[in-house]
């Protein structure tokens, strides 16, 4: 049942990312807005409740997708793609928190790709890899697939503790992907767990 959760959660923000920025832009925001002041430094620190990560230049936090403690855009992105501009596409990240329950660290990395596979048959893992943020364990997943004529690249970094885990989704059209590769993998590395 966790798994299912989970995987909704993951796919409202690959699927919904397109209706945040559009809100976003509108003026409309639904749901929690970003903290007003939040807490940053010179360095574009951006704290939150359990964790903080360094913000992307030029990117702005918009309101979250439920079960997403954080989610921002690059505002500035210049989108040519036709079906992309259709949707109000721009890329973002969201960070989501879960635990392992009764799963070992595998078998939830595991559930993780068979459940991605399920929602989008024609999903390619591009790239698949294992590190160290934070002092825990850390799954980086590429990913490409098509969703309404549009072709994505997402990067899912799943920072595993003990019994904690914080999953960061990066979304972006694949012909982006290139621009966007490093900013991704910085965010994800300056990401750290903070107790509350």
């Amino acid at each position: 049942m966790k798994k299912h959760v989970i995987l909704v959660i993951i796919l409202v923000i690959l699927i919904t990312g397109a209706i945040g920025f559009y809100l976003y832009k509108n003026g409309k925001l639904t749901g929690q807005k970003p903290e007003e002041g939040a807490p940053q430094t010179e360095e574009n620190i951006v704290t939150k409740d359990g964790f903080s990560l360094k913000m992307p230049d030029g990117w702005t936090e918009v309101a979250n997708p439920q079960g997403s403690l954080m989610t921002a855009v690059d505002a500035n992105e210049v989108i040519t793609d036709v079906n992309a501009q259709q949707l109000n596409f721009r890329s973002y990240f969201s960070v989501i928190p879960d635990n392992l329950g009764d799963k070992t660290k595998e078998q939830y990395y595991q559930e993780i790709k068979d459940s991605l596979k399920q929602a989008f048959p024609d999903v390619l893992f591009s790239r698949e890899d294992t590190g160290v943020v934070d002092n825990k364990d850390t799954y980086f997943l590429e990913a490409e697939f098509n969703q309404e004529g549009v072709d994505f690249r997402v990067l899912l970094v799943i920072n595993m503790g003990e019994n904690d885990i914080w999953i960061i989704s990066f979304n972006t059209l694949k012909s982006s992907w290139d621009n966007y590769k490093d900013v991704f993998y910085n965010t994800a590395k300056s990401f750290k767990v903070r107790q509350i």
